[in-house]
């Protein structure tokens, strides 16, 4: 490096510092927040959309205390990614869910177009699924 004297580190190597690299991650930290933010608003719309109210949590400036989309009865963390981790999203939801909601964790393939065929489905604790299943099979009888 110029100007330090006994230096054995190349100019070539301070060119190439690792400033240009952590821009770039800032950037993947900042796209991927993008996409969860995108994926969790589409998420609410199609709640909605099929008459729950839903509205996207606080959970960045809030911490553990509200779930990614807030809906009645339900504690939705949502994931977005190539290969996301449903078994650790469902940890997380039942950890910081305070309980008495169904802890569902919603995902989304981000590498297909939201809506377009594009992968999405979610998991939940089975428990809560065959809950879930009795009083919708109950709903359909009466």
């Amino acid at each position: 490096m110029a100007g330090v004297e006994g230096s054995t580190v190349s100019a070539s190597y301070a060119e190439s510092s690792a400033i240009e690299p952590r821009a770039d991650l800032s950037k993947r930290g900042r796209n991927s927040r993008n996409k969860g933010k995108v994926w969790e608003r589409r998420l609410v719309h199609l709640l909605v959309e099929v008459g729950v109210p839903a509205h996207r949590g606080l959970s960045q400036t809030a911490g553990a205390t509200t779930p990614d989309v807030d809906a009645p009865g339900l504690w939705i963390e949502c994931k977005c990614g190539k290969r996301p981790n449903p078994r650790a999203a469902l940890a997380q939801a039942a950890r910081d869910n305070p309980g008495g909601r169904l802890e569902v964790v919603a995902i989304h393939d981000d590498q297909e177009t939201p809506g377009a065929g594009a992968t999405e489905w979610v998991a939940m604790p089975l428990s809560d699924w065959l809950e879930l299943v009795s009083e919708w099979h109950r709903g359909r009888r009466e």
